[in-house]
């Protein structure tokens, strides 16, 4: 099953058994679907303005999810594709299945917890 999450129904699936758009959710209710999920897919186009895709992606990894995004997806954070996520662009041209298990081995995670949490943050004060 895939959830979306968006705010715009334009440029999605029509209506599958498989797929359920669920429009924003608040925020206690996102945290609990993306912890019950195996993978955090973020499609975002070169063209995307993300904005609050650096969240998701800090959140994803953070929780130790398999991440599968466009190189916009990841653009703001020095995760390398293949490494610590799976690029989506580039999906049926790689090795998944051995690539997919050093992934998730929780490199993305690790990156994370290494460089962009509260304690890695300057002291400016």
């Amino acid at each position: 099953m895939i959830v979306v999450i968006t705010g715009s129904r334009e440029g999605i699936a029509q209506q599958h058994p498989s797929i359920i758009l669920v429009g924003y959710l608040k925020c206690v209710d996102y945290v609990m679907l993306m912890l019950s999920s195996d993978a955090v897919l973020l499609p975002y186009p070169p063209s995307a303005i993300c904005g609050g895709v650096r969240n998701k992606v800090l959140e994803a990894g953070y929780a130790e999810k398999l991440v599968i995004a466009t190189e916009m997806g990841m653009v703001f954070t020095t995760a390398r594709p293949w490494r610590e996520y799976i690029p989506l662009e580039e999906i049926a041209t790689g090795d998944s299945s051995i690539t997919a298990i050093n992934i998730m081995e929780n490199n993305l995670n690790k990156l994370i917890k290494e460089k962009y949490t509260f304690d890695n943050l300057p002291k400016v004060f």
